[in-house]
């Protein structure tokens, strides 16, 4: 364990290490071994169920679980899948899987596979996020595998077949290029030792490396060269541009070279040599963010479903919300959005309207009683609605409906990217035309190509690559994952950060405070309170739900079924008793000062106080986010009385903290700032702000939807990774710039040398790797550690401590 002393406070906060994840947290009074709820329940989960070897492959770090792993998944499309196979006997079904960070995770997944009676094969692609499974069709249940899985923090979703992750396509090209590469040095070699041009073999050797390196442009370099194109055709630079650059010149003067028997024009193997490297470095670039994206579930909301009652044959049909029409009848199932505005028609229905006001708290709504866009159907049964406007019209679509923005242009990278290149290639005219003047064309050719070869960015091609794969790492060791490379030009610009409430400066879920009233239980008791809030979708049965599954006492019986009581609460018959779960008023038929109570017959067998609780790190990041400078904020749709109660607690300083702001609100005060906002929210009503905003990011919660369209996200149960993603930001920039730096001095000596003539085909194979190992350590120092002298020793040390 290890201390943090905050410099505006004298108050010591402890650290610890969570003892399932490896992720660092702040110590609490509620939480002392894990860094939230979901890794206490996983880790007791694995150690009941004798899976503990997971923890040696595990390594000591994986992601946080998060809350995730509380909620329940509606598995009915993997059911009808499985039904859809009309082969009898073996079936394969290729999935996405959500919540792999380690091999772990894949050893615990294949464990629990092995498990199901009918299990075949089991195949995860862990960087893909990708499963096959092979399976007896007539003993395998996939839902009950789904559903154990889903206990681990483990979800399968639906696998888009059409999309190609860009990795898949750089491996094979990456894999050809490496042979490619090797039998251009083993080619080559001969001449470098000394083999005489007249040697009988010299002549097949030189015709071998111009078929390899031949063969590494076509597979290999017009990767670089198409994007390169690509990015002038739209008036965008970036690094493709000097890595194809280089790539031409110095294959297309090496086959001149070669033909007219000019050996120090030739540069076969380094052009081999050259595009494996950058294929490495472009593979490294892309896996880091690649695997972040496949922690996510694959498929993102789109526009929801309904059943729609036909006007004729009084039936109904299921049409997309996008064919409803003011005036259209339909019904709402469980835990669906409810896509216009509509009036109710059934009696009575309560709704869940966080993701539009940021409350938690449940509406209930009576017989005609409007219901906003966006709200979620709380109830058991379905109700029967009638649309009120277009879908045109409606919020949700307006929530939905963002595209994909347009990726942020590093502007400092692109003026470095053109200044090099004009530079190189004034240098290489420069140091041609002087050779020229002095009546020597072909060591003028000689001393042009050099130059072109030994100034290629190889160093900036595979260190830049590594330094964001590496910060990547760095975030994901606190549970923080970007989603695209832009995030770091992005972050650099931040001056001020935007926080929504609910659920992401509190808990996503109320916190039970006496929950020793239920530890007392009997454990029959426990059984029946696990079965009327194991499907309820209210706040406080889904807290309920968490510690009972946290504790280890949540074993629902089968053959029960709650009935739910809209503003009210649960009811169930056991044994001719009748137990409630709800409000004292319902259930006791007298008040109380709890949020709830479980009685049976009137009896009172536990009352249950929830509160709103802050992560339990808000203060201390609060206060490290203004030590940096950052301007803090506060905007939700919650009351304003619950937005200054977190506001005091937090005890920063907090312009402005409002609250009872819509979605078009939130949006609307963003704009009005200057672009340097970051916004941070986890429900559909900041989806609109997330539009506004610089840059967006958004805890990992039992829906993905905002994940999907934040730029980075972040699991666990703290917002340390906020924090710590301007830390390593900050530490990015400054690899960058010290590789940048000895890319200019290299080039400096490198040109020096080429100017003077006294730059070899052999020279530059050296100076090339030189460079590029060089460039690597800088960027393993400034983004791992830092080198220093302790005690007459070396050592490592991390420069964030």
């Amino acid at each position: 364990m290890s201390m943090l002393v905050t410099e505006s406070s004298s108050r010591i906060d402890s650290l610890a290490n969570c003892e399932h994840c490896g992720t660092e947290f702040l110590v609490s009074s509620e939480q002392t071994r894990f860094c939230c709820s979901g890794c206490e329940y996983v880790h007791r989960l694995i150690h009941d169920e004798s899976l503990s070897q997971f923890y040696e492959l595990q390594g000591g770090k994986s992601a946080p679980v998060g809350d995730a792993v509380f909620g329940r998944q509606d598995y009915r499309w993997l059911s009808d899948m499985v039904e859809a196979q009309e082969a009898e006997g073996p079936i394969t079904l290729a999935l996405s899987v959500g919540g792999i960070s380690c091999v772990g995770c894949v050893w615990l997944i294949e464990k629990l596979f092995k498990e199901e009676p009918g299990g075949i094969e089991c195949r995860i692609n862990a960087q893909r996020g990708e499963i096959r499974l092979k399976f007896d069709k007539s003993e395998f249940k996939a839902v009950a595998f789904a559903k154990a899985i889903e206990k681990f923090g483990y979800t399968l979703e639906k696998l888009d077949q059409k999309k190609t992750s860009e990795t898949s396509r750089l491996v094979w090209r990456l894999a050809i290029c490496s042979a490619f590469a090797l039998n251009a040095m083993l080619y080559t070699l001969p001449g470098y030792l000394g083999m005489e041009a007249s040697s009988p073999l010299a002549g097949s050797f030189s015709w071998m490396s111009a078929l390899f390196s031949t063969l590494s442009m076509v597979f290999g370099g017009s990767y670089f060269i198409t994007r390169a194109c690509r990015a002038a055709f739209s008036k965008s630079i970036h690094l493709d541009l000097p890595i194809s650059l280089g790539l031409v010149v110095a294959y297309g003067f090496s086959w001149y070279g070669f033909l007219y028997g000019k050996d120090d024009l030739v540069y076969f193997d380094f052009v081999s040599v050259f595009v494996f490297l950058m294929l490495i470095g472009r593979w490294l670039q892309e896996r880091a963010i690649e695997v972040n994206r496949n922690r996510l579930s694959r498929v993102q909301m789109g526009v929801p479903v309904v059943e729609r009652l036909r006007s004729e044959s009084r039936g109904t049909e299921k049409v997309p919300s996008c064919e409803l029409r003011s005036g259209d009848v339909f019904f709402s199932e469980r835990n669906s959005f409810v896509p216009v505005r509509s009036k109710l028609i059934s009696s009575k229905a309560s709704f869940n309207l966080s993701w539009i006001t940021g409350e938690s708290e449940p509406s209930v709504y009576t017989a005609d009683g409007i219901i906003p866009s966006g709200s979620r159907l709380m109830d058991t049964n379905r109700v029967k609605l009638e649309a009120e406007e277009d879908w045109t019209d409606s919020l949700l679509r307006a929530l939905l409906n963002i595209d994909e923005r347009r990726g942020f242009q590093n502007s400092g990278l692109q003026r470095f990217i053109v200044v090099y290149l004009i530079s190189v290639v004034a240098i290489s005219f420069f140091g041609g035309g002087l050779w020229i003047l002095h009546g020597q064309m072909d060591v003028a050719l000689k001393v042009s190509l050099a130059i072109l070869v030994v100034s290629c960015p190889c160093s900036i091609g595979i260190a830049l690559p590594l330094v964001d794969d590496l910060a990547v790492a760095r975030l994901r060791l606190q549970g923080l994952y970007p989603r695209s490379n832009d995030i770091w030009a992005k972050i650099k610009r931040i001056g001020q950060i935007v926080f929504d409430k609910t659920g992401t400066l509190t808990r996503s879920r109320l916190t039970i405070v006496n929950d020793n009233d239920l530890d007392v239980l009997p454990k029959e008791t426990l059984c029946l309170l696990s079965t009327m809030v194991r499907d309820s979708l209210h706040p406080v049965a889904a807290s309920i739900r968490e510690r009972l599954m946290v504790k280890g006492t949540f074993s629902p019986m089968t053959g029960y079924a709650p009935l739910e009581h809209p503003g009210l609460g649960l009811e169930m018959l056991h044994e001719d008793r009748l137990y409630r779960l709800g409000k004292a008023s319902w259930a006791l038929n007298a008040s109380h000062d709890s949020d709830a109570v479980f009685t049976h017959d009137g009896n009172l067998l536990a009352k249950i106080v929830c509160i709103d609780r802050p992560r339990p790190d808000t203060s201390s990041v609060f206060k490290r986010l203004s030590s940096m400078g950052k301007r803090l904020a506060i905007l939700s749709g919650d009351n304003q009385e619950k937005v200054n109660t977190i506001a005091s607690h937090i005890q920063s300083r907090i312009e402005p903290a409002l609250g009872g702001l819509s979605p078009q609100d939130k949006a609307s005060w963003i704009a009005k700032q200057p672009h340097d906002c970051l916004m941070i929210g986890d429900g559909i009503n900041d989806s609109l702000a997330f539009e506004a905003a610089a840059c967006s990011g958004t805890p990992i919660t039992d829906s993905e939807l905002m994940a999907s369209k934040a730029d980075f996200y972040y699991s666990g149960d703290g917002l340390k990774g906020v924090a710590h993603l301007f830390v390593v930001g900050s530490a990015r920039r400054r690899a960058y710039w010290a590789i940048l730096s000895f890319a200019i001095a290299y080039n400096v000596f490198a040109i020096g040398l080429a100017l003077a003539g006294l730059v070899t085909p052999l020279l530059a194979a050296i100076l090339m790797p030189f460079s590029s190992i060089i460039s690597l350590g800088l960027a393993w120092v400034f983004i791992i550690g830092k080198w220093r002298e302790t005690g007459g020793k070396h050592a490592w040390t991390d420069p964030y401590e």
